[in-house]
């Protein structure tokens, strides 16, 4: 029996990374959405509360090697936020600055 054929592929660009999480989250600015976690960003479409929607697109940073290995950082929107991605849950949290801090965005992981 013969090996079966190859078949070629178009390339458009880098491959996709293949997503590690997907989850559920909720903000203290009461938005809503699904949040898809990689090894080296994230991405959220959300439901505002006055009914709009947003898509972010965040890339996930080390801290350095000062700093703790399962904290990244984001730098976003506003400013500097902190994520700590776990097994069931991803947390996003506001530096302490008068634009962002006190921000929390909780993810509940599938």
């Amino acid at each position: 029996m013969a090996a079966p054929a190859k078949i070629a592929r178009k390339s458009e660009g880098p491959p996709l990374r293949p997503l590690a999480k997907s989850s559920f989250s909720r903000a203290t600015t009461d938005s809503w959405g699904r949040v898809q976690v990689y090894s080296d960003h994230s991405a959220r479409a959300v439901l505002l509360p006055d009914g709009t929607t947003q898509n972010t697109y965040n890339l996930l940073s080390s801290l350095g090697a000062d700093g703790p290995k399962a904290i990244h950082a984001i730098h976003g929107t506003g400013g500097k936020y902190f994520v700590m991605p776990g097994a069931k849950i991803f947390a996003l949290v506001g530096a302490n600055s008068a634009t962002i801090g006190g921000y929390l965005q909780l993810s509940l992981m599938d």
